[in-house]
């Protein structure tokens, strides 16, 4: 089988590959890939067909969703429920007001690295865990309404170690609230890091695409304490879904 010429891959991109949900979940499924940490899933439509795959991984611990529709079923995922999963991202899905609630409140009791966008963590920060070693925030240009009240109310209850905002510099939500952070971060003995985008504004989800994967691939390398992480992005193409599954 091809996959198991991947037996060493510590990150997956599956990306823009539409396919028959119920006929995935027929095949025989692939091999285990015992080394990996991180599995990304961009204009993916069969998340819940692959939980069973995802299951067999003994080392899987970061999930990263772009531009999937969070369906409610996905809620039901066995690879939440057995509390493996300690990363978790996501960026510009739809559905989501659905989905993560319960998510958030039955599924990620180990959860300790969140990126997602201030859209998201301003509706859904009730529902958080009340502990993490990372909170990322993508700081869009629209739809900024009530995020700093939002921070302050969960920074508030929640132990948070580092705060990583990813915010265009001259972005005018950033630019006021900035110090507000700051401060907001000092009292709390939180971690407060800022990752630029470029001086030409890009979206959040640009930046991402642009520098995400490097910084799993980093992550992946330091989790693994190895030397190198072997990163691979398959693309939409004819052959992306036989290689999966052969």
């Amino acid at each position: 089988m091809i996959i198991q010429n991947f037996q060493q891959l510590r990150f997956i991109d599956l990306e823009g590959l539409r396919i028959d949900e119920h006929q995935l979940s027929t095949l025989p499924l692939p091999p285990p890939l015992l080394h990996l940490r991180v599995i990304a899933f961009t204009y993916w439509n069969a998340v819940k067909a692959l939980d069973p795959w995802l299951l067999t991984c003994p080392n899987l611990m970061g999930l990263r969703f772009r531009r999937v529709f969070l369906k409610h079923e996905m809620s039901t995922l066995k690879v939440f429920s057995e509390g493996r999963i300690t990363h978790l991202a996501f960026s510009s899905c739809l559905y989501w007001q659905i989905t993560l609630p319960g998510w958030f409140t039955t599924a990620f009791a180990n959860l300790r690295e969140l990126e997602c966008s201030t859209a998201i963590f301003a509706s859904a920060w009730a529902y958080l865990p009340l502990t993490f070693d990372q909170l990322t925030l993508e700081v869009s240009s629209k739809h900024l309404g009530g995020v700093m009240e939002a921070i302050t109310s969960y920074l508030a209850v929640a132990t948070v170690k580092s705060l990583v905002l990813i915010v265009e510099k001259r972005n005018p939500w950033f630019q006021k609230n900035q110090y507000k952070l700051l401060q907001l971060c000092k009292v709390k003995s939180v971690i407060f890091e800022v990752d630029y985008l470029p001086y030409q504004y890009q979206s959040p989800l640009q930046h991402s695409l642009r520098n995400s994967w490097r910084k799993v691939a980093n992550k992946v390398k330091e989790l693994a304490n190895e030397e190198a992480s072997e990163v691979v992005r398959w693309e939409s193409s004819p052959t992306a879904f036989d290689i999966l599954m052969c």
